[in-house]
């Protein structure tokens, strides 16, 4: 399946798989001649060609990416981490993990079998990509990168969904989507990153979100017109609202006030701040180069860093107020700066193909109303 969804991706992905070979072939790990994969050249025919990667190319890549990946895993402190333990157990049988699970962790091969487990699931449902392009925009270790995606997914509990996932479809439900959203956001945060930690903290608040609604979601539907049974696209659903958990709790920690507040804030200052629009641009926008890539989700990450920082301060300035009044009394403080906000993203909006200049300066704005106050 993982193969499937890189080859039906590869064309438009393929600045990404191209700056992969490159910085396979800068550590000395990778002969591109050796293992027959396309040369600069041929990469630069196929993009004007619109083609990808030939379903070997990407086999081969798949199989170097899970290598440098398990092997930066097994060399940091991730392997310590009581947190992953489920990682490894899956890998035994059922009899041994009932019977000897306690000691799985003195297992003389634990340490490799956890970095195996782990880079193998992240490539698998990531793609061959995601780990390394994320760790060179970010300027981080690939074993940070493992770890936040491993804390993203047990705070999601998305495990419970795979099955359901893997049978409708990986990309159909937009699950890789929600996890690359929550990892970037905690790999984004400052300071000593404990997966245990942040599990043990925000899986209460994920639970939370997790609680039956009012009723379905316009992706719930969807699925639901598909021909997908009501109970799975429920649980597919519901994992796109999960992977705002980070924001959500950080900004109800930080203003002492309960999740439900913090959720009912939400949609009033995304809708205030003209956020959608500029975040379906920068969704839709190709990128025909590895640096207009990684600017497309750096601007993403800006756009997350404003949104969060302005629930955290509406919570905090109106803690006698309803989440949707804090949210609008916020926005009522920043009348001045909010119409060049508006402006702008009106302008990506109808544009048919807004400049990447333009949305830069709109994410901009966003962020200068954001500290307007």
């Amino acid at each position: 399946m993982a193969l499937d969804w890189a080859a039906a991706s590869s064309a438009a992905d393929l600045p990404a798989y191209e700056a992969l070979m490159e910085d396979l072939e800068h550590a000395g790990v990778l002969g591109r001649d050796v293992e027959a994969l396309p040369t600069e050249e041929e990469l630069s025919r196929r993009k004007q060609a619109g083609a990808g990667l030939s379903r070997p190319e990407l086999a081969v890549l798949f199989a170097y990416a899970r290598s440098e990946l398990a092997r930066s895993i097994e060399g940091s402190s991730l392997t310590g981490e009581e947190a992953l333990r489920p990682c490894v157990l899956r890998y035994f049988p059922p009899s041994v993990r009932e019977a000897f699970s306690d000691l799985v962790p003195e297992h003389p091969l634990y340490h490799q079998l956890l970095s195996c487990e782990l880079a193998n699931e992240i490539v698998d449902r990531m793609g061959a990509v995601w780990a390394h392009e994320l760790a060179g925009e970010t300027a981080r270790g690939l074993s940070e990168v493992a770890g936040c995606y491993w804390t993203a997914r047990q705070v999601m509990a998305v495990d419970n969904s795979f099955a359901d996932v893997d049978a409708l479809g990986w990309a159909l439900t937009g699950a890789g989507e929600a996890l690359d959203r929550l990892a970037r956001w905690y790999l984004h945060r400052q300071g000593t990153f404990r997966p245990g930690e942040v599990i043990d903290r925000d899986r209460p608040y994920a639970e939370g979100l997790e609680a039956p609604g009012a009723g379905p979601g316009p992706f719930d539907n969807e699925l639901v017109h598909l021909g997908v049974p009501a109970e799975v696209a429920a649980r597919a659903g519901r994992l796109a609202p999960l992977a705002s958990v980070g924001e959500l709790a950080e900004a109800a920690r930080a203003a002492g006030r309960p999740l439900e507040v913090a959720v009912d804030a939400y949609p009033v200052l995304e809708d205030g701040l003209c956020l959608r629009p500029l975040l379906g641009a920068l969704g839709r926008r190709p990128a025909p180069d590895r640096w207009e890539r990684w600017q497309l989700h750096s601007l993403a990450d800006d756009l997350a860093e404003s949104r969060g920082a302005a629930l955290a301060e509406a919570l905090r300035r109106s803690p006698s107020l309803d989440g949707q009044a804090a949210g609008h009394e916020w926005l009522a403080e920043r009348a001045a700066a909010l119409p060049r906000a508006a402006l702008l993203a009106h302008r990506v909006e109808v544009g048919a193909s807004p400049s990447l200049s333009l949305i830069a300066l709109a994410v901009r704005a966003v962020g200068d109303t954001v500290e307007a106050g």
